[in-house]
C-alpha cells in the first residue's frame, strides 16, 4: 500500500505542536509495518533553518510547476529529503510569495495559502507519480484536498483508486474565509451549498473534508464521540454526526525511540527503569536552569502548549493563584495569543519561586520539561475529565 501524508508540520522539519510529533512519527511506524509512505508538506522557514540542526539533506528535485485549477501566477518547486530514522521521502511544496514567513501558521494570505498548498500537492504526487492509495490529509490547511479529488480529479484515472483520510487534531481550528475564496480555488459553486463548504454564509475547508473525505478520525475515541455534541461540536457537530458510521477515534501514540529517556541526548541526564533516581536529577537541573528554588521534594507540574483559548488555558488562569499554595513549581512552554502570554507573565512575576513562563519555541526545553514534570498535554481543550486523562495517557 502506498500512502501520501500531508501536513503543515512534521518533526523534526518544522514543529509547532503535536500535530508535529504525529506526523514525524506515524509514517515512520507504517513504513516498519510494510507500508510505503510518502510525506508531503511547505517548505516553510524553518526547514532550511533546521536541516544542519537536525542534520538532514534538502535537494531541489523540479522547478516552476504550476498549480493545477488556482487562479493565479505563482509557481513552485519540489524539493526532496528523508525523515530522519527512517526511509521515508518527504517532499516539500515551496513558494516564497506564500511561505516567507517565519511562523509556519503565518503568511500573507492564509486562505490562498492553504488553497494553493491543497492544489500544489496533487500536482506533486502527480508530477513524482506517486500514485498512491491513500492520501491522508491533517486538519483545515490540507482539508480542500478530498475536495478537489471528488469534484476537478473525479474524472481523472490516475486518482481513481485513491482514497482519503482526514485527521482532525482540534475542532476549534476550521479555516473559515469569504466565499470569494472559492473564485481563486478554482472548485465548483455547487461546493458552496449547505451539504458542501457553506458555513453560516462563509467557506469552510474543515468542513468540506469532513464531507468530501472518505474516512474521518480524530485524537481519542472519546473525542471522537465528544465532537458529535453540540457542547462541544464547534457548530460542525450535525455534519460529523452525518458521518458518523466513517468517524474513528484512534488514541494519539507516542514515538518510543524519540522520547525514550536513556536515549534521549537532550535531557540532563540519561536513565532507565532500573536508575529512576537519575529522574530526580533532571528535575533538580531543570530548577536550576529555569532560576526556580532547587526543592528536590517538590512537584513539577509542565504545560508545553499553544497558548491559545482551544486549549483550555482560561481554566488554569482561574486557579493560578489556588495551585501556587501547594507545594507546587509550574513551568510553560508556548507561544500564542498576547492576552494568554500577558497573563501568564503576570503569575510569574507575581509568584517567581512557583511559576516559570517561557514564550518561545525550543523543543530542547520542552524535552527537558518532559522528562521530570507531571505533563498536561496540549489535547483538544474539553471539560470532560476523562477525555483529558486519555489524551494524556
Amino acid at each position: 500500500m502506498r500512502v501520501v501524508f500531508v501536513s503543515y508540520e512534521v518533526f523534526p522539519f518544522a514543529k509547532v505542536g503535536g500535530l508535529a510529533d504525529v506526523a514525524g512519527t506515524l509514517p515512520k511506524y507504517l513504513e516498519k509495518q510494510g507500508v510505503e509512505v510518502f510525506i508531503v508538506m511547505p517548505k516553510h522557514r524553518l526547514v532550511e533553518k533546521n536541516a544542519e540542526k537536525f542534520d538532514y539533506d534538502l535537494k531541489k528535485v523540479a522547478s516552476d510547476i504550476s498549480a493545477s485549477y488556482v487562479k493565479t501566477s505563482e509557481k513552485f518547486d519540489i524539493y526532496e529529503s528523508t525523515l530522519p530514522g527512517s526511509n521515508v521521502k518527504t517532499y516539500f511544496v515551496a513558494n516564497e510569495y506564500y511561505f516567507s514567513a517565519d511562523d509556519v501558521y503565518a503568511g500573507p494570505d492564509l486562505g490562498e495559502q492553504s488553497i494553493f498548498f491543497s492544489a500544489a500537492t496533487l500536482d506533486l504526487v502527480k508530477h513524482l507519480d506517486l500514485k498512491p492509495d491513500v492520501i491522508h490529509v491533517n486538519d483545515w490547511q490540507t482539508a480542500l484536498i478530498p475536495v478537489y479529488l471528488k469534484t476537478l480529479y473525479r474524472d481523472d484515472p490516475y486518482f481513481s483508486k485513491t482514497a482519503t483520510v482526514l485527521t482532525i487534531h482540534n475542532l476549534g481550528y476550521q479555516g473559515v474565509f469569504d466565499p470569494k475564496y472559492l473564485s481563486f480555488s478554482g472548485l465548483p459553486d455547487y461546493v458552496f451549498s449547505i451539504d458542501g463548504l457553506e458555513f453560516y454564509g462563509q467557506l469552510n475547508f474543515l468542513k468540506g473534508g469532513i464531507v468530501f473525505s472518505d474516512v474521518i478520525n480524530t485524537v481519542s475515541p472519546t473525542y471522537a464521540e465528544e465532537i458529535q455534541t453540540e457542547e462541544y461540536g464547534e457548530k460542525l457537530d450535525g455534519v460529523l454526526r452525518m458521518r458518523s458510521k466513517d468517524l474513528y477515534g484512534i488514541l494519539n501514540g507516542i514515538d518510543y525511540e524519540l522520547y525514550n529517556p536513556a536515549t534521549d541526548r537532550r535531557i540532563y541526564v540519561n536513565y532507565d527503569v532500573n536508575h529512576l533516581e537519575l529522574k530526580w536529577e533532571n528535575k533538580v537541573k531543570l530548577q536550576e536552569e529555569l532560576k526556580l528554588p532547587v526543592k528536590k521534594e517538590t512537584a513539577v507540574a509542565g504545560l508545553i502548549s499553544r497558548l491559545v483559548p482551544q486549549k483550555g488555558l482560561d481554566l488554569l488562569l482561574d486557579i493560578m493563584d489556588y495551585l501556587t499554595l501547594f507545594d507546587l513549581q509550574i513551568v510553560v512552554l508556548g507561544t500564542g495569543d498576547e492576552y494568554y502570554e500577558s497573563a501568564l507573565r503576570k503569575f510569574q512575576e507575581k509568584y517567581p519561586d512557583k511559576v516559570s513562563v517561557n514564550i518561545k519555541f525550543d523543543v530542547d526545553l520542552a524535552q527537558k520539561i518532559y522528562t521530570p514534570a507531571l505533563i498536561y498535554s496540549s489535547c483538544p481543550a474539553s471539560t470532560n475529565r476523562v477525555a483529558l486523562d486519555r489524551c494524556s495517557a
